[in-house]
């Protein structure tokens, strides 16, 4: 991958220049599952437009009211808020998202209407969405959109920009820059999404409380986290050092998530401690191993409104505690409690951690940047200089290299089972 150092911004840019000149003014839109820190960088990219006299406003509920509410209804303070003083305060304080967020697609309208191939780009019929989207943006005088979010987001957030380019060359609308959200940390291009460790510290503290409570009453906690297609959340736990087995999306041979067998690791596991003086602890999965069970275990199985398996009239968790309970009792003609458990949602707004407010505070700024110097569709990417300088340094990353351009769909950033992070999270497991 490409990583390009941004340009300092400043006000008299070119860019700028054009923007004040044809009264245009800066939106931002955060869409998806909200993660901490977001409200963060609003305020900071906000803060910087409006010093250079650029009005700023943020669209309510995601791409919803941009996509389902007629133009000329489209009303200030319901479907959009403009960005002043006040609001930039809050957003440093606050930890629910000011502008709020909704999951409305605009490049999928419905399954037949759903935008998935290159040449999709040139169906009228299924870039409707995007071009309501488009036409919005023309009627607000919006020169430049950022987007907030995961992988959906940064998917429409690319349409919206490809699309823009084929208009015509007097448009207002410029292009979009997109900042990397998502607690599951599994989008490419940035070591960390802001929110991940905001989550993770948050999952750390309830299952330090499972932990302790397994120890005290002799039970094993089984959790499940958030992580449809990546790890990286489970993976985090573990390495507190409390869990006694875990199983995420990378460790599985095939890709098939053997229910039965890890059922009989677990167990063994759990007997194994007793005989070294330990009576409980926590157990861990990542939601994402649903999907990897065998097919004559789902192919009954409901689906939810996102297409992941829904596990018969059973969470994932409640049949691993079920199971390892009546298995426990076959091995050793004894009882063990086994209680399940779901970390997610109240993992989502917490405080943004120490990394996660500094982490957040250089999207913006890089947002800022990328929007005043006229960089479009770009996402922007924080780490360190290779040779130690530069610590969380700002770079862009274009759009092209982290879609697939077959599917266009936003390639999914695994934990390489041959890396270092893999290896410590299979030693971490079973510690104490």
């Amino acid at each position: 991958m490409q990583f390009v150092p941004i340009e300092r911004g400043n006000a008299n840019s070119q860019f700028m220049q054009q923007m004040r000149k044809k009264g245009l003014r800066v939106a931002f839109v955060h869409s998806g599952g909200p993660a901490s820190g977001g409200n963060r960088i609003f305020s900071v990219a906000a803060r910087q437009f409006i010093q250079s006299e650029i009005p700023v406003i943020a669209f309510l509920n995601g791409f919803k009211n941009p996509l389902k509410v007629e133009i000329n209804k489209l009303t200030k303070g319901v479907h959009f808020i403009p960005a002043n003083e006040e609001l930039i305060r809050r957003g440093m304080i606050e930890n629910a998202l000011l502008f709020k967020t909704a999951r409305d697609n605009p490049g999928k309208l419905s399954e037949d209407l759903e935008i998935k191939a290159p040449e999709d780009l040139n169906n009228l019929e299924k870039m409707a969405g995007i071009d309501k989207v488009l036409d919005v943006l023309e009627a607000l005088r919006i020169g430049a959109l950022g987007s907030f979010g995961g992988d959906d987001t940064l998917k429409v957030s690319n349409y919206v920009n490809l699309r823009a380019q084929m208009r015509s060359s007097d448009r207002l609308f410029r292009g979009t820059v997109h900042g990397p959200k998502t607690i599951d940390n599994d989008l490419p291009g940035i070591p960390w999404t802001y929110g991940y460790f905001s989550a993770l510290d948050a999952a750390i503290s309830s299952i330090d409380g499972f932990y302790h409570d397994g120890i005290a009453t002799d039970v094993y906690h089984v959790i499940k986290l958030m992580g449809r297609n990546a790890g990286w959340i489970t993976s985090g736990v573990v390495m507190n050092g409390r869990i006694a087995k875990a199983c995420i999306p990378e460790e599985l041979k095939g890709g098939v998530f053997d229910l039965h067998n890890f059922i009989e690791e677990t167990v063994d596991i759990v007997i194994e401690r007793e005989k070294r003086g330990v009576g409980g602890g926590v157990i861990c999965i990542a939601e994402g191993l649903i999907d990897r069970l065998p097919k004559a275990m789902t192919q009954d199985a409901q689906k939810d409104e996102h297409g992941h398996t829904l596990f018969l009239a059973m969470h994932l968790e409640e049949a691993i505690a079920k199971y390892c309970g009546e298995r426990y009792r076959v091995k050793t003609g004894k009882k063990k409690d086994f209680k399940a458990h779901e970390l997610g949602h109240q993992l989502r707004q917490v405080a943004p951690s120490s990394y996660d407010q500094v982490l957040t505070a250089q999207i913006g700024l890089g947002l800022f940047d990328l929007i005043a110097n006229g960089q479009f569709g770009r996402m922007i990417s924080v780490h360190d200089a290779p040779d130690g300088t530069n610590n969380m340094g700002l770079y862009s990353i274009g759009y092209e290299e982290l879609i697939d351009s077959m599917t266009l769909k936003v390639i999914t950033r695994n934990i390489d089972p041959n890396s270092d992070y893999f290896r410590l999270y299979k030693t971490m497991q079973n510690m104490i």
